[in-house]
């Protein structure tokens, strides 16, 4: 008995731990794939708002207060908080599937089809696809992001590695990466950072495809990676990581955290009442992404 009320409150004071460290987060916007929904988070860690959908893979939190996100199930989707469609697209083809969606700075969207060949449309508000790009890369994807520099990074899911192809298609850069490949982004340093999905791993690559930094499976203090799926970089050099547990993880470590260059936790979210598998999230107030 007395073995068990230990273990007991074991439990509860980690839970507290948890609930005092998500009081230390930004609000978030977040995809939730098990949970079938894209939610909003306030600072506490409380689940203000919620959408749904099946299979979520890529959101961001758009200037207006409306949540961008894709799905290959509904396609590239923008809704408002009272939880109207503003925008959408669908794949063209049965057999593509939208996996990854970027709002630009003209106002129209990069939608991203996986497929085969797999492809890249920049659509217009109306609908027009106004530019077309066959992707190189063999085999699946996942994530893909346009730079200032008007090329696209592309998470070659099954290739293990990124590629960067330019405005035409034409590869210019890929280097291979511990796992199978979930986002690629290149930051204001120029280097990309990568998150590696069932690598376990997450790294920083300068031009050169030397790994600079990087956090491995068992480094941070009572946190394993596992699927590594969205990251974003924050102006402070944090990084904050969705820690996606869906291949045999699922509920068994913290689903979304801050991470200093030190690798020392800022803040965790470990709530599975909330939360299943968060696959990507985004600060709403949009300063935390620091792309190039």
């Amino acid at each position: 008995m007395k073995k068990r009320l230990s273990l007991t409150l074991i439990f509860v004071l980690a839970l507290f731990s948890v609930a005092t460290a998500a009081d230390q987060a930004p609000p978030l916007v977040c995809g939730d794939i098990h949970k079938k929904q894209v939610v909003k988070v306030d600072a506490s860690g409380k689940v203000t708002w919620s959408y749904p959908v099946e299979l979520v893979h890529d959101v961001w939190a758009m200037p207006n207060g409306n949540v961008l996100f894709a799905s290959p199930v509904a396609g590239a989707v923008e809704v408002t908080p009272e939880k109207k469609i503003a925008w959408q697209f669908k794949a063209p083809e049965k057999k593509q599937k939208v996996y990854a969606c970027q709002p630009l700075p003209s106002g129209d969207v990069m939608v991203a089809l996986a497929g085969k060949p797999s492809k890249i449309v920049e659509v217009g508000r109306d609908g027009t696809i106004k530019k077309t790009i066959v992707v190189p890369t063999q085999g699946d994807i996942r994530l893909i992001r346009k730079t200032t520099d008007g090329t696209y990074l592309i998470a070659a899911r099954q290739q293990r590695a990124v590629h960067e192809i330019d405005a035409t298609g034409k590869l210019l850069r890929q280097f291979k990466v511990p796992g199978n490949t979930y986002l690629a982004v290149k930051l204001k340093n120029g280097n990309i950072l990568v998150a590696c999905g069932d690598g376990h791993t997450l790294v920083e690559v300068d031009a050169n495809d030397k790994i600079v930094w990087q956090i491995k499976e068992n480094e941070l203090d009572g946190v394993p990676l596992r699927f590594v799926a969205g990251i974003q970089r924050l102006p402070n050099g944090n990084t904050i990581i969705c820690n996606w547990g869906g291949h045999g993880h699922l509920g068994k470590q913290a689903q979304i955290l801050e991470v200093t260059p030190e690798k020392k936790i800022v803040w965790q979210i470990f709530d599975n009442e909330q939360f299943s598998t968060p696959v990507h999230a985004q600060p709403i107030d949009g300063k935390g992404v620091q792309y190039r």
